[in-house]
């Protein structure tokens, strides 16, 4: 029995995907697949006469399951400088509601799961009917990179799990928490700042139309 267990086959490792545009690779979660470049999967996504791309956003590769579904798009968004590390504290520890404060959480899943020290996060996307979505977002030195699952039977939303477990920033794109600046106002700060000029331009108004009453002529 033991010496039939040292001669069994060893169990085949599961087939990576690599973008080196977006700069990641992940274990594909489909048993039989086909690859796609950006160009096809940009072609394949705007077949649809209901999809648009939003501007900032290139899609840079995808998996598709051989039956053509569930498929998975990688895309990435580029940014002109690096989020700071209170930022993502604050995305971290944001509710849905509160991360409407966030000007740099604009576009990103609302019910977005987030580690900020590992720069990753997951959450649900919408998708155009039938399909579902769900995306893993992982922040590199070119911006965010977003590997995203669509698919139609409820079970197949853990496939992206799958793939979350094994995504790995290729050499040249890593980000760590601790290269990034401290600074930034706080989620808190920023909200008692928005009240705070809310109050004064109140208050300024207030002064302004007293004033008037009060100007000669006046009623």
């Amino acid at each position: 029995m033991a010496l039939a267990a040292a001669f069994a086959p060893l169990a085949a490792a599961a087939p990576y995907h690599e973008d080196g545009r977006a700069g990641i690779r992940f274990p594909i979660p489909f048993a039989k697949f086909e690859e796609k470049s950006g160009a096809q999967v940009t072609a394949l996504v705007l077949a649809d006469p209901r999809v648009k791309i939003p501007p900032g956003i290139e899609l840079t590769s995808g998996v598709y399951d051989a039956s053509g579904s569930p498929f998975i798009v990688v895309w990435k968004k580029d940014e002109r400088q690096p989020p700071t590390q209170k930022q993502l504290v604050d995305l971290a520890g944001a509710t849905p509601l509160l991360r409407r404060f966030l000007p740099w959480a604009k576009g990103l899943p609302e019910d977005l799961s987030f580690d900020a020290g590992l720069l990753r996060g997951t959450g649900s996307l919408k998708a155009t009917a039938p399909l579902k979505g769900r995306a893993t977002m992982q922040i590199t030195k070119e911006g965010e990179v977003f590997v995203g699952l669509f698919y139609k039977e409820a079970y197949e939303a853990a496939l992206l799990d799958r793939a979350s477990e094994g995504l790995a920033v290729l050499p040249g794109h890593g980000l760590r928490y601790a290269d990034l600046a401290p600074g930034g106002l706080s989620l808190r700060g920023m909200i008692a700042w928005t009240g705070a000029l809310l109050t004064c331009g109140s208050a300024a108004a207030l002064v302004t139309l007293r004033r008037r009453r009060a100007a000669p002529g006046r009623s």
